[in-house]
């Protein structure tokens, strides 16, 4: 990058041209390569005491330009053996630079469509020092060809260097400090034509140039336009942006790069290869002067989120799994009583989080989440875990059967239908309009009697399972279990004359009191499904020690909603109950 030195200029630019230059080394002082560099230095093989800047990628070797050789700039290059890992560069003695002077600042472009290969750099000629231009070459059997300077199109009689192809080579952008810009340096842009020759240059114009001076442009793969400008900076120091591409030759409004990309330094020659940026800066702790350094062009990603447990008032403990598509595990995330985690990854790839939690063994909870880039921040994914509600509701609805005989409150089992059956045949219940709102089972009820048989066993099982929520190691150890069971009826009138023929029922806690004879409705049918229901359950459970040992910390709530008005199901499923637990917390 001929047009910055950190020495007494040997060219002869333009004078205002000749004013930048001096500017922008003017602090710049050589130093021995200290052992320990600063993180994104290229290293010894590559940097030197000097100045070492502009990098290019080419077929598998870092390209850039240095002064260790005195005054004179040289290309250099290094082969990349691995990410990070660079050959000592020695000087190109390939490229066809050397039948000119000041040259420098180079670019490639592999043509795909015919597989040709052109560099284009900036360099002078020996009979006219003062006219910095653009120049071609194109890889023919093998050898360069000789240079050709581009057009007037591109060309003027002042300063032209750093030409950035585009990615399918259809245009190129530029430096020029020619009259009529925006400041000491803008960007410009040429179009290809379709025989090869290129269109008049134009200013890229605001917002990317500015009064402040605009060089070392790089044209990303997807087009992003990234360069080097001072219009951003507090300290007048050459900072690196970028532009999103909108087509037409136009870019979106700039965004200055984050750190460490950029620091309190010059940052110049920006260039992006296999999701890095290549560039080069000045900034203390390098080699001396201008250094090049890479850094991951996308930033840190954290992936953090809570463990949300809702109504279960449960510990949110256990772990959160890091998985590839391939279900291999990249880390294991202990999640603490806090119920936050928090994970760094790399981008541009998708994973799977999976979280389990240590009191509900049978519970595992998958998320599939996408990583995107993100170069000018930092990129947070939010990633909740919530316990849904069938982790503390059971319901009778999944088995698609009617729980309960119509107008009737004992649940379907075979021994409750075998006596409700016997109280019809003796005449006990509906043989007057009092109790006539009772169906008489037919035997459609055995086969649903099997499957009730089924749930009630499941209810228990449910129930016995969230006891562990007792566990000083799943709540406080001072919590209540809290059964809730509420009772629904289906949208079937009752006749006024219709009465409750059961026992007399008092049950203060949840302020149920229902007498023999009392006048029924959907809204005490629903009450006693549930009462009914519990009272099954709390006879079942009695037989488990589990229960039994437990039974101090157990609250039993019921509740009646009457007609379940909701048209997901036909009328005999909504006869039906819920059962929900929870976990309260004892004051004191």
């Amino acid at each position: 990058m001929t047009n910055m030195k950190k020495k007494p200029c040997l060219y002869y630019y333009k004078y205002i041209f000749i004013i930048f230059i001096s500017a922008l080394f003017i602090s710049c002082s050589i130093t021995k390569c200290p052992d320990n560099l600063i993180t994104g230095n290229l290293g010894k093989n590559v940097n030197s005491p000097e100045d070492d800047y502009l990098p290019k990628i080419y077929e598998n070797y870092l390209y850039f330009s240095s002064k260790r050789d005195g005054d004179v700039e040289n290309i250099y290059k290094s082969k990349i053996r691995r990410k990070s890992e660079y050959s000592t560069a020695v000087i190109d003695t390939k490229l066809p630079l050397y039948s000119l002077t000041n040259y420098g600042s180079i670019d490639f472009f592999i043509n795909i469509e015919n597989n040709t290969r052109e560099l284009y750099f900036a360099a002078t000629q020996l009979k006219n020092k003062s006219d910095r231009n653009i120049y071609y070459s194109s890889l023919i059997d093998n050898k360069w060809s000789i240079p050709m300077e581009l057009s007037d199109a591109v060309n003027s009689e002042f300063y032209e260097s750093h030409p950035a192809i585009a990615p399918d080579g259809s245009f190129m952008v530029f430096t020029s400090d020619r009259p009529k810009g925006f400041g000491e340096t803008d960007l410009y842009i040429s179009i290809k034509n379709s025989d090869g020759s290129w269109t008049s240059a134009k200013n890229l114009g605001k917002p990317i140039n500015t009064e402040s001076p605009e060089i070392t442009p790089f044209i990303g793969p997807d087009f992003t336009l990234y360069y080097s400008t001072k219009a951003y900076s507090k300290n007048d120091n050459f900072d690196i942006a970028k532009a999103k591409y909108l087509g037409a030759g136009k870019w979106d409004k700039p965004q200055v790069m984050r750190g460490p990309i950029n620091t309190s330094a010059d940052e110049i020659g920006p260039m992006i290869y296999d999701d890095m940026i290549y560039l080069s800066s000045n900034r203390k702790g390098g080699c001396g002067c201008y250094d090049l350094y890479e850094f991951d062009l996308c930033g840190p990603v954290l992936i953090t989120g809570d463990i949300i447990t809702g109504g279960l008032e449960i510990k949110p403990e256990g772990t959160v799994e890091l998985l590839n598509t391939n279900n291999q595990i990249l880390a294991t995330l202990a999640v603490n009583n806090t119920g936050k985690y928090e994970v760094e990854v790399p981008p541009k790839m998708n994973y799977i989080l999976k979280y389990t939690n240590k009191c509900l063994s049978e519970f595992v909870q998958t998320q599939p989440i996408a990583i995107a880039c993100s170069d000018s921040s930092v990129l947070k994914y939010i990633v909740n875990f919530n316990l849904p509600d069938n982790l503390r509701i059971f319901t009778t609805e999944k088995y698609n059967v009617p729980f309960f005989v119509s107008g009737y409150y004992f649940p379907n089992t075979k021994e409750n239908l075998n006596t409700l059956r016997m109280r019809f045949q003796y005449g006990l219940i509906g043989s007057d309009d009092s109790t006539k709102y009772i169906e008489n089972p037919g035997p459609e009820y055995d086969i649903f009697a099997d499957s009730v048989n089924k749930a009630l066993d499941e209810a228990v099982d449910f129930i016995l399972s969230r006891l562990a929520f007792l566990s000083i190691s799943c709540t406080e150890g001072k919590e209540k279990l809290t059964i809730k069971v509420t009772g629904y009826a289906d949208p079937r009138p009752l006749s006024n004359n219709a009465k409750y023929n059961g026992l007399d029922i008092e049950d203060p806690l949840n302020r149920i009191n229902i007498q023999r004879g009392e006048s029924m409705t959907n809204e005490i049918l629903s009450t006693l499904r549930a009462y009914y229901t519990s009272k099954f359950l709390q006879t079942y459970l009695s037989k488990f020690s589990k229960y039994l040992e437990n039974s101090n910390k157990i609250e039993w709530f019921l509740e009646g909603k009457g007609i379940d008005n909701s048209d997901a199901m036909p009328n005999e499923l909504k006869r039906k109950v819920k059962i929900e637990i929870g976990v309260r917390k004892v004051e004191g």
